[in-house]
């Protein structure tokens, strides 16, 4: 993906992956979630979207861990998203 002088994408992407965010962002929390926000906005703009959360409770793991089991999890979670047909934002 490139990026012109502007900031702007030269091109829209094929997917939008917002996140990780440290919390399950369920329920209420979805209202103020940038997260959840920053896919919705992807999504009202036409682009397929998806926001990733993370919730671990009390343990805390070093951040390059819970990044490598994230990209792990996305990597076999998104061969399903793409046979997944999800309906457009109205």
């Amino acid at each position: 993906m490139s990026i012109c002088p502007s900031g702007r994408l030269q091109k829209k992407p094929d997917l939008i992956i917002s996140g990780i965010n440290y919390g399950a962002n369920l329920g209420r929390d979805i209202y103020y979630s940038g997260t959840v926000a920053a896919a919705r906005e992807g999504c009202f703009a036409g682009l397929r979207s998806i926001a990733v959360s993370l919730a671990l409770g009390f343990a805390e793991e070093p951040k390059v861990i819970i990044g490598t089991r994230l990209v792990t999890f996305i990597q076999k979670f998104l061969p399903e998203f793409e046979r997944t047909s999800l309906p457009r934002a109205a």
